[in-house]
């Protein structure tokens, strides 16, 4: 089980900079905390990527870079699996038996960069990586 909130993500409607689960994108953007007969109406929030919003920060971001920052946030879920899916294929066409027939990997296929960098981005996400 991952450590982080399950995806999908979204950015919440009227708030173009707060990263929600999808399920909650309609939802009103309440307070962080509320009481529990509440949690049915307001937005889970799992991050914001307006600094602005929060105390204590001297520098600001433009608004727009905020937005897009907050789209980013928002399909990292979908990026990791995707990132996931395409390296496991990669992996196994170059792995496979049409592949090895015209090509030898000094190191297999897991010492392709392609293919190591992906695995190193993955775990990173993952928080399974040493470089923390």
């Amino acid at each position: 089980m991952s450590a982080y909130t399950p995806g999908p993500w979204a950015v919440l409607d009227g708030f173009p900079t707060e990263i929600v689960p999808e399920a909650h994108r309609h939802r009103s953007c309440g307070a962080s905390i509320y009481e529990a007969e509440d949690r049915d109406r307001y937005a889970l929030r799992i991050a914001t990527a307006d600094l602005n919003t929060l105390s204590g920060f001297a520098h600001e971001i433009p608004r727009e870079q905020a937005k897009a920052n907050a789209r980013l946030i928002a399909a990292a879920p979908k990026l990791l699996s995707a990132l996931e899916e395409i390296t496991d294929h990669l992996a196994g066409v170059m792995g496979g038996p049409i592949m090895s027939q015209f090509v030898e990997f000094k190191n297999g296929v897991e010492g392709i960069p392609t293919i190591k960098a992906a695995r190193a981005a993955i775990a990173e996400a993952k928080g399974e990586s040493d470089d923390r």
